[in-house]
């Protein structure tokens, strides 16, 4: 058996993230207007990781016609067909967006489609910074059914410069 944390409808907005995945489910997404609630351009879900952690973010698209245990073969096919017209096999459910601290944060604003392919496990973005923003596509019909999973992790490169500075401090 299975047991999938999912945020609450009647919470805030504001999701804190760790390293445990959390989902949001598009059956709750079903009951908020267009304009208000969590998800909808005025109210988007806030994600935030403590400091210093990514925020990977993976849509897990029940439409999708293929497991997320794919083999290399039918992996590959995925990638072609993905350079193919994209647009044309796309199921676009919303977006994520880099949270950003400053005006001179912009020129690194990130924005990613939240887009249902073939594939049933999709990255959509690992973040660069502690805060990604999600808004869904309203309204959403009762035959969308997919969920977002997400969850913080440390960049590698920062645990390796951890792992060196405990090394090196107990060296000597």
């Amino acid at each position: 058996m299975v047991v999938l944390s999912v945020v609450e409808a009647d919470r805030s907005c504001v999701v804190q993230v760790s390293t445990s995945s959390v989902h949001i489910s598009s059956r709750q997404l079903l009951t908020t207007s267009a304009d208000e609630g969590c998800g909808s351009v005025g109210q988007p879900w806030i994600l935030r990781a403590p400091t210093r952690q990514h925020i990977r973010v993976h849509l897990l698209d029940f439409a999708a016609g293929v497991t997320s245990h794919n083999t290399q073969q039918q992996q590959q096919q995925d990638n072609e067909l993905q350079s193919d017209d994209v647009e044309d096999k796309c199921r676009e459910y919303g977006y994520v967006e880099e949270g950003l601290r400053s005006a001179a944060d912009t020129a690194r604003h990130r924005q990613a489609v939240i887009c249902g392919d073939q594939r049933r496990d999709k990255l959509i973005l690992e973040s660069n910074s502690n805060v990604l923003h999600i808004v869904f596509n309203q309204p959403l019909t009762n035959s969308t059914n997919f969920l977002l999973r997400f969850y913080g992790q440390r960049p590698s490169r920062e645990l390796y410069a951890t792992t060196n500075s405990v090394m090196n401090t107990s060296g000597t």
